[in-house]
């Protein structure tokens, strides 16, 4: 029985670590800071099975299933991370359009609906929103049929001097009334960019300033990295 208590003991540990390292990397995108998470995991079950190795030859070993307790709780961290990682990237990659996906998409329900980008730019736990007298919104882009996705990303950032790290789209948002539906992106920046009538804000003020409804909860689902769809 003391065995077990000793091994979950260890394995608490590990995800204490996990945990710690998971919220302390929350301003990096998704997926570096899931493959940050995996080989974090990776290391700690490799130095732990290296120890196990060298006091084995040194016949140190007082019990080797603690060695294991690690090795295996970091492994299973590591497989988790690497999962997490592997499934968002292809869940969340680039959204492309080519004409003839765009003609099946509009046949079925939005012929004359006008689409737009809306995107939300992110640099080192900062985001730049668009200030007006009142409110404060994302960057919203009116998109021409049949275009890329990301060749009007990539484009607009180029504009302004930019470098983009990662681009992930969250969701959509779709106006039935006004016939319109918003692709919603977070792009996380390399270089910050500067642009009239946009400001930089830490993650911790956002909530303190004031968006319209529709602005606001697009935000704020952008912000959670949450995925969403949205049909008003």
């Amino acid at each position: 029985m003391d065995i077990y208590a000793d091994i979950i003991s260890k394995a608490v540990v590990v995800f204490f670590i996990y945990i710690i390292l998971n919220r302390a990397l929350s301003n990096l995108s998704y997926s570096k800071k899931y493959y940050i998470l995996f080989f974090i995991s990776l290391g700690i079950s490799v130095l732990f099975y290296l120890a196990y190795l060298y006091d084995k030859n040194t016949n140190t070993i007082y019990s080797p299933y603690r060695y294991f307790s690690y090795i295996g709780s970091s492994a299973i961290f590591a497989l988790y991370s690497l999962i997490k990682t592997v499934g968002k990237t292809r869940k969340n990659q680039f959204k492309k359009y080519n004409h003839y996906s765009n003609k099946n998409v509009e046949r079925i329900s939005r012929a004359h609906y006008k689409e737009y980008l809306y995107l939300l730019f992110e640099y080192k736990g900062e985001y730049l929103l668009k200030q007006t007298k009142q409110t404060y919104s994302g960057m919203n882009i009116r998109l021409k049929k049949g275009k890329f996705h990301d060749e009007e990303i990539k484009r607009l950032v180029e504009r302004y001097n930019g470098r983009i790290s990662d681009v992930t789209m969250y969701g959509e948002y779709v106006d039935s009334k006004n016939k319109e539906v918003y692709y919603c992106y977070l792009i996380t920046l390399d270089e910050e960019i500067n642009l009239k009538k946009y400001e930089w804000h830490q993650f911790s003020r956002i909530r303190f300033l004031e968006f319209a409804d529709f602005d606001k909860e697009i935000v704020y689902r952008l912000l959670l990295k949450d995925n969403f769809e949205i049909n008003k």
